[in-house]
């Protein structure tokens, strides 16, 4: 399988051309605005600065141009592109909750990750078939439900951030569900509308996480 094939997946896409897919493509810019919201917090002062923050900015920057790159060229290696940080942004950010939030030793923290595809098992049986490849990030959910107990239990700031995330995120997962099934009504689809909505939520997810990851002086 040739990773120069290229793939139609989404509605507003008619044809190879470069830009095929505008609104899709161009709606990446809310992630790049995101990690510039994201890094004014981390550089607003020494308390905010955190290692697992920075990866976390970085891998939002790579969210954004990995999408941008597969909703243009709409190739396999793009597709790549756009998946490899999605799912390092999901790995980093639990590695960082579990390490500084929760708490665990580093190894311990690591271990933790597994709890991520065994999340997938149970939940893809439970599921509609009509969710398709959204799917796959339907233990984000689970995820953030555990990480806001986890703020909860620590008395951490602004304890309303990952609630809200999981609203705007279930908003967003909605819209990616929704773009393959309106395209006779609505040709452009709406897929972009995850794009925008997903970068709020990680923006969010970024703010609870890193307004208290020192300030508890874990």
């Amino acid at each position: 399988m040739s990773l120069s094939q290229q793939i139609d997946v989404y509605c507003e896409r008619t044809d190879f051309t470069f830009w095929s897919e505008p609104l899709n493509a161009i709606s990446n810019i809310a992630f790049l605005i995101a990690a510039w919201f994201c890094y004014r917090l981390y550089i607003s002062g020494p308390p905010y600065r955190d290692i697992y923050s920075l990866l976390l900015i970085i891998i939002l920057v790579l969210t954004g141009t990995g999408s941008f790159l597969f909703h243009t060229f709409a190739t396999r290696w793009a597709g790549m592109a756009d998946i490899i940080p999605i799912a390092g942004m999901v790995l980093i950010y639990h590695l960082a909750t579990m390490h500084k939030i929760a708490r665990l030793p580093l190894s311990a923290a690591w271990g933790s990750i597994i709890i991520i595809p065994l999340l997938s098992v149970p939940l893809s049986a439970i599921l509609p078939d009509a969710m398709g490849a959204s799917q796959a990030y339907a233990p984000v959910f689970v995820l953030f439900a555990a990480y806001t107990y986890l703020h909860w239990r620590n008395e951490s700031r602004e304890l309303w951030l990952l609630p809200i995330a999981i609203v705007v995120f279930g908003m967003s997962l909605t819209m990616r569900m929704l773009d393959g099934l309106i395209c006779d009504i609505f040709p452009y689809g709406v897929h972009y509308l995850w794009h925008i909505l997903n970068s709020i939520t990680l923006y969010l997810a970024f703010r609870a996480y890193n307004l208290n990851c020192i300030i508890k002086k874990i």
